[in-house]
């Protein structure tokens, strides 16, 4: 397991981060269905810590989710071509008449994740089926870099 999770590909000290632009749904009793921004940090090697906000409609009423993921990545270092990844979180679903907070699993598939600029998809479950798809801005720093 420790082989699985240590670092690899990326530089010592360095880390990356990434910004998701994106549009989900979540399919149960009823509809979600928004958009959003997501923004995360991954350590080195194959974790990654995002937090992910959306807005949109429900049933005709006005709707947001927040969800707090990690996530493991099976080749985050693929400069061409597809990834896969999967992981879990939290989320917490505001709309009238209440707020209602859930466990979230899911897969997903990034494009390029070793690249700046790479798309993704993702299907799981957490208040109900959950479906999204976006585009996702990464950028290294350097823990040298930055001075005292």
């Amino acid at each position: 397991m420790a082989l699985l999770v240590a670092p690899g590909g990326t530089a010592s000290g360095q880390t990356v981060g990434d910004v998701q632009i994106f549009a989900l749904a979540a399919i149960a009793r009823d509809v979600l269905a928004a958009g959003g921004v997501g923004v995360a940090v991954r350590p080195g090697g194959r974790l990654r810590f995002a937090v992910n906000g959306v807005v949109g409609s429900e049933s005709g009423a006005a709707a947001g989710r927040v969800e707090a993921v990690a996530v493991f990545h099976l080749n985050p270092f693929r400069q061409t071509g597809w990834a896969a990844y999967g992981g879990g979180g939290a989320a917490v679903r505001f709309r009238q008449p209440g707020t209602s907070g859930f466990l979230l699993v899911m897969l997903g598939a990034e494009s390029r994740p070793a690249r700046r600029l790479g798309w993704f998809v993702e299907v799981g479950a957490g208040g109900g089926v959950r479906l999204a798809t976006g585009l996702r801005v990464r950028t290294r720093r350097s823990d040298r870099s930055v001075r005292p």
